[in-house]
């Protein structure tokens, strides 16, 4: 379930994509795991991916990434559902460095706590630029009448995590759509970054 290689899809599109839970793992994506790997110039049409009431995280195109590339690719007219996931994104859930640049993303995001447009949550000196996104996202959890819980949901990166020293978040644009949630918000969702 680790890629660890180079794919380049040369501009290829792979169309009506469904994923579903398999082997031992819950969390959905293209990939479940990309370590130190490259994924470049790839088309995922109509991505759809429905955790029910599963709390394994979803993404259009990786669900974890560490130290990885994700350029030149575009995940559109995704429908990705997490009720109970903590993380449902367009491109990857959960980023541990790496690079995330020039990429294209539609997607309808829905999760427990944390949807994002392209990425949900990134850590340790991510490179997140120049990215088209395109979003709906719902967060299910209440925020709480004073915002104690907190929302982080955003357009193109829904968390900058901790430690995000030396991370970059530069170039992006959202196009529009919106976020939904309930309970008051203090400053945890954006356009552009949440948290």
């Amino acid at each position: 379930n680790t890629f660890d290689g180079v794919l380049d899809g040369a501009g290829h599109r792979i169309s009506s994509l469904v994923y579903g839970p398999g082997g031992t793992s819950t969390r959905l994506g293209f990939f479940r795991q990309l370590t130190e790997a490259t994924v470049r110039n790839l088309v995922l049409d109509g991505v759809t991916a429905d955790q029910g009431s599963g709390n394994g995280f979803v993404a259009g195109l990786a669900v974890i990434s560490t130290r990885s590339t994700i350029t030149g690719t575009s995940v559109l007219r995704a429908d990705l559902r997490g009720a109970s996931a903590e993380k449902v994104s367009g491109l990857v859930a959960e980023m541990d460095g790496g690079v995330v640049s020039d990429n294209w993303v539609q997607v309808g995001a829905h999760a427990d706590r944390m949807p994002g447009g392209a990425v949900a949550y990134s850590k340790n000196a991510a490179t997140i630029t120049r990215n088209l996104v395109e979003a709906e996202l719902s967060v299910k959890a209440n925020g709480g009448a004073n915002g104690t819980r907190g929302t982080d949901a955003g357009l193109v990166i829904s968390y900058p995590g901790n430690p995000s020293s030396g991370s970059v978040y530069a170039g992006n644009v959202a196009l529009g759509r919106s976020i939904s949630y309930q309970g008051k918000v203090d400053g945890f969702a954006g356009r552009i970054v949440g948290y």
